[in-house]
């Protein structure tokens, strides 16, 4: 008789009611490590988040920086002011970017990971993932290979060289940071899983920073609040905003990790952590679409 295994797997469901990313107003809102976050330098390196953004570019609307002077090398990720796309500007001893080929300032929220590979060039170096596939690459260039920041502060929602003039209009969540290369498959389980705290499941021992980015009630400002680093690294960050009266926003997008029991018999092999979270997400996207009929 042929070996068969079975999984049982019960889960326990959490409110729904939880907090669950930070909406920037696009003028006074950003957030601040100044721990000296980790060393990008000519490291491999892959940044992921979620991020919906508004129709309003009449600046450059910063999602993240590690620049806090002029001259400094520095990588920021920001919506164009030009035409709305997601770009991507690095500078070592020289200067380069990379754009996205679609607009993205039209409040439609999107996953967006950058990859960057070093020691290839003139091969590709810089890969763009939006909603789990390939957007955009970037050939190569020496500013993509080059020192792209030492034991640099990093901002969301603004530009460090630019405050008051840079500020994020839009809502981001779940966003980490990791010291080496994420592969096509974890990118695609990143946006596919669509649960809250994925990047803890993702080649952890290079995870430098994450921030679920959960930990302000809705309609609460972000002014002086500690946003918790979930890393190993533990690199916490401060809010800032000057009028207090936005900030925190209840989640939109992700579903929070229910509880799972995992019981397994016969050839004793256990569900994989990615398959454990795939099978989590389609059962609570089957709910979330029962309870919308229902509703």
């Amino acid at each position: 008789m042929r070996n068969k295994t079975i999984w049982i797997v019960l889960f326990l469901f959490l409110s729904s009611t939880c907090f669950g990313s930070v909406d920037f107003d696009g003028a006074s809102d950003y957030i601040i490590s100044d721990a000296n976050v980790v060393d990008f330098g000519t490291n491999d390196f892959s940044i992921a988040f979620w991020g919906k953004f508004g129709t309003d570019v009449t600046t450059w609307r910063h999602i993240f920086s590690n620049k806090d002077d002029f001259g400094a090398s520095h990588v920021r990720i920001r919506v164009d002011r030009t035409g709305g796309t997601l770009d991507i500007l690095v500078e070592s001893t020289s200067v380069d970017s990379m754009n996205s080929t679609i607009t993205v300032n039209d409040n439609v929220w999107r996953h967006y990971v950058l990859v960057r590979t070093t020691g290839n060039f003139p091969a590709i170096v810089a890969r763009l993932y939006i909603n789990g596939v390939l957007d955009n690459t970037d050939q190569g260039s020496v500013a993509w290979n080059g020192d792209l920041g030492t034991d640099d502060f990093f901002w969301l929602g603004t530009d460090g060289a630019n405050i008051g003039t840079s500020e994020l209009d839009g809502i981001i969540t779940d966003f980490a940071v990791w010291t080496s290369q994420l592969t096509a498959g974890e990118v695609s389980l990143l946006y596919n899983s669509k649960v809250k705290r994925m990047p803890l499941q993702i080649q952890p021992s290079s995870l430098v920073w994450y921030m679920p980015l959960d930990d302000v009630a809705e309609g609460t400002g972000i002014n002086g609040s500690v946003f918790s680093d979930m890393s190993s690294n533990k690199k916490d960050a401060t809010g800032v905003e000057a009028s207090g009266t936005t900030g925190g926003k209840a989640e939109e997008i992700l579903s929070y990790h229910p509880f799972a029991i995992i019981v397994t018999r016969d050839a004793g092999v256990a569900p994989s952590a990615g398959q454990v979270i795939m099978i989590m997400s389609k059962i609570i996207n089957f709910f979330k679409s029962l309870i919308a009929i229902i509703s």
